[in-house]
């Protein structure tokens, strides 16, 4: 029985090899993109036009936050893609 378990995973891996083909791949790209230029921008905004009121280490503060904020979009996308997909992609 684990023989056609490992078969079905075997050619699973064979058929997809290309990111681009699987299920949930595109819809996060168009994520990670818009989500990478939404950071940049609040970065811009906040630099130019609310960092004079605060210190530095506020500054420094909020841009960490906002770092960490787009890191755990970047997880909370991908890891579930990343977990269904992880043995069509792993190298033998």
């Amino acid at each position: 029985m684990p023989e056609k378990k490992t078969l079905k995973k075997a050619a699973r891996r064979k058929k997809t090899k290309n990111p681009m083909k699987t299920e949930g791949f595109t819809w996060r790209v168009g994520v990670s993109i818009i989500t990478f230029f939404a950071l940049i921008i609040f970065i811009i905004i906040w630099l130019f036009f609310h960092a004079d009121f605060y210190t530095i280490y506020q500054n420094i503060a909020v841009i960490i936050v906002a770092l960490l904020a787009f890191c755990g979009i970047m997880g909370a996308t991908w890891a579930p893609w990343g977990m269904r997909h992880a043995d069509e992609f792993e190298e033998c």
